[in-house]
């Protein structure tokens, strides 16, 4: 832009002279728009360029670029654990919210576990089918979880790094939970309550977080 400005300017000004001047200045301005050209075409190729070292291939569409980017920055050693799994229930209280009871997100809230949310972004990135259940106590405490996941981005219909609205599952007691996951038979059951994750251990296998936001050390190093 800042080439184009100053080339047209140059040839507003060399116009106004005599024939010779203009001579010259149609040399240089000529001079200026190869130059122009060849920068710009410099500046595009660098970045394809880096585009390419990044993701290792040259990206074929946008929709492609974004995957590419995607699988860029993912944790290789979540990758390796997750290698033969297909499918995943999460547990939302305590894992990918703060508050661990029902009582406390009907009183207080849904606070996000950002890094928690991350992963379970990873793991729908990695094609893996991620169910989530959540014990609440009324509608109130459904609404406000729901409404949390979809405003951060994690459920919803739209995005491929969503869960879809169908596996977010609602229940209002740890046995409920249970029965849930034993139903689905996941791969892998993450929660952060001792007793559900005893329960479900003679049955499945289960993650269980010694404390909120450890939900990726959990994966990489624990299981049951």
């Amino acid at each position: 832009m800042v080439f184009s400005r100053l080339l047209s300017f140059v040839l507003r000004l060399l116009s106004r002279i005599s024939l010779s001047g203009g001579v010259l200045g149609l040399a240089l301005g000529a001079a200026l728009y190869a130059y122009y050209k060849q920068k710009k075409r410099l500046h595009e190729d660098g970045a394809a360029r880096a585009a390419s070292d990044r993701v290792g291939v040259e990206p074929s569409s946008p929709e492609q670029a974004s995957q590419d980017l995607h699988r860029v920055g993912r944790d290789s050693s979540l990758e390796r654990r997750l290698s033969r799994v297909s499918s995943i229930v999460v547990s939302v209280g305590g894992v990918l919210v703060h508050e661990r009871t029902p009582e406390e997100l009907s009183t207080q809230g849904a606070s996000l576990v950002d890094s928690a949310v991350e992963v379970v972004k990873e793991m729908i990135g990695l094609k893996k089918d991620v169910f989530l259940v959540c014990e609440v106590e009324d509608d109130i405490g459904q609404a406000v979880v729901s409404d949390a996941l979809e405003h951060a981005g994690v459920v919803g219909e739209t995005a491929h790094a969503q869960v879809p609205f169908h596996r977010v599952i609602f229940c209002n007691s740890a046995a409920s939970k249970v029965s849930i996951a034993r139903q689905i038979e996941p791969s892998i059951y993450i929660d952060i309550d001792e007793e559900i994750c005893k329960e479900l251990c003679r049955f499945l296998s289960v993650t269980c977080l010694s404390e909120a936001g450890s939900l990726r050390q959990s994966l990489t190093s624990r299981k049951c």
